[in-house]
């Protein structure tokens, strides 16, 4: 797996993104960006957006809107969340775009949005996890998924120090 340098069009190419996603699914839905070209530092280069819906029929209703406009859904089980990409099955890479489609009130949105949150005002671990990004990517090849899990514990230990009180 590849580890591209951080390019600050990447936060261009989310705003541009957002216009439309706004344009296609109104207003009642929230979108935000994170993951590594949101708080700049180098990833696969893929421009990860969230999208909480207020309810699970305005989430189902978004599928066929995206998928009329490129967006292409994974069939795979994913935990309380609906991904889809802009590649398809093809390896995503710099200024493709993730989309995570999920419930406003769910965990998944919390989380994410508080893991971006923390790295961009906790600089030493920002730089921690994209060392160790670089590291897992030497150590998974091209195993995407494999790559993703072993991030996993530096997430959750981010997540659990911004739910401290």
């Amino acid at each position: 797996m590849r580890i591209y340098k951080y390019r600050p069009y990447f936060r261009s190419l989310f705003q541009k993104e957002k216009r439309r996603l706004r344009r296609w699914l109104g207003k009642g839905c929230l979108i935000e960006h994170f993951g590594s070209t949101a708080i700049g530092i180098s990833g696969k280069g893929v421009v990860d957006i969230i999208i909480g819906f207020n309810n699970q029929t305005r989430l189902n209703e978004a599928i066929p809107i995206l998928e009329n406009r490129g967006y292409i859904k994974d069939n795979a089980k994913r935990e309380e969340r609906i991904f889809m990409s802009s590649t398809g099955e093809k390896e995503s890479g710099p200024g493709d775009f993730h989309l995570h489609l999920v419930l406003k009130q769910g965990r998944i949105l919390a989380e994410a949005v508080a893991f971006r949150d923390y790295l961009t005002s906790h600089p030493r671990e920002k730089k921690q996890y994209a060392k160790l990004k670089y590291q897992l990517a030497k150590k998974v090849g091209k195993n995407r998924a494999l790559y993703t899990k072993l991030k996993g514990s530096f997430i959750e230990k981010a997540v659990r120090r911004v739910r401290k009180p």
